[in-house]
């Protein structure tokens, strides 16, 4: 059985010691998963780069951070209308409707495409999870599910088209290290994540990359299988 105790070794994709005591429980555990998700993408990156041969697999990692901005409400839930109005004004010109009730949330606005995009997240406190749904002008467009595990974190976004899947992430984030998962053009919507999901579950995806310790494996997008030791320039 895996052991992800992290006693022997000292990496930063999961630490106990980050301060996330801000905003509501929801921002705080998607801020905390987000940030994760960002540094284990990084440190995959880093690792292909270091290979001519996967070098241009790095490409396929863009679109599994790239694709947290239609979330980005989610880091300012709890924190009331002002704050949400000012955080999208970034990206909008017009008002942003905010209302929450308990552990649910909704945003609503119209995008520089003259879309709405309704926004709607609801968190589980006894699953430290959190739903989120993003619709655009009445369809499918995004779907988050982020959760704590027993080993850390794990994930899973789509995005929709037409009411297809067009591209599928799981995430996968313990104290070693982690999955990531990617997949496209699926026929149908995936289940959603449980509190005990494998902390493999990403090696089903078509193309996968994970990083446990210093061991980087993995499935490239064109089915070729690697394996190599890599040391993270953090060291």
């Amino acid at each position: 059985e895996d052991d992800y105790s992290g006693e022997d070794d000292d990496y930063s994709y999961y630490n106990d010691s980050d301060d996330y005591g801000y905003g509501s429980p929801a921002s705080k555990l998607y801020q905390e998963f987000v940030d994760k998700k960002s540094a284990l993408a990084a440190t995959i990156a880093e690792a292909l780069g270091s290979q001519p041969e996967l070098s241009l697999s790095v490409l396929s990692l863009l679109g599994i951070t790239m694709i947290d901005l239609a979330a980005l409400p989610a880091s300012v839930l709890g924190y009331g209308q002002g704050t949400v109005q000012a955080t999208l004004n970034f990206f909008i010109d017009g008002a942003v409707d905010y209302a929450e009730n308990g552990n649910h949330y909704e945003v609503k606005y119209t995008n520089t495409e003259e879309e709405e995009i309704v926004f709607i997240a609801d968190y589980d406190e006894a699953e430290e999870a959190l739903i989120i749904t993003v619709t655009e002008d009445g369809k499918d467009y995004i779907h988050y599910d982020y959760r704590r595990t027993p080993y850390g974190f794990a994930g899973q976004i789509y995005s929709v088209t037409d009411n297809k899947v067009t591209e599928m992430y799981q995430i996968a984030i313990h104290e070693n290290g982690g999955v990531l998962g990617i997949s496209t053009d699926l026929s149908g919507k995936p289940g959603g994540l449980s509190g005990n999901v494998s902390v493999d579950f990403p090696k089903d995806s078509q193309q996968w990359y994970s990083i446990d310790g210093k061991l980087v494996t993995g499935v490239t997008g064109s089915g070729n299988k690697f394996e190599f030791e890599y040391t993270p320039q953090s060291e």
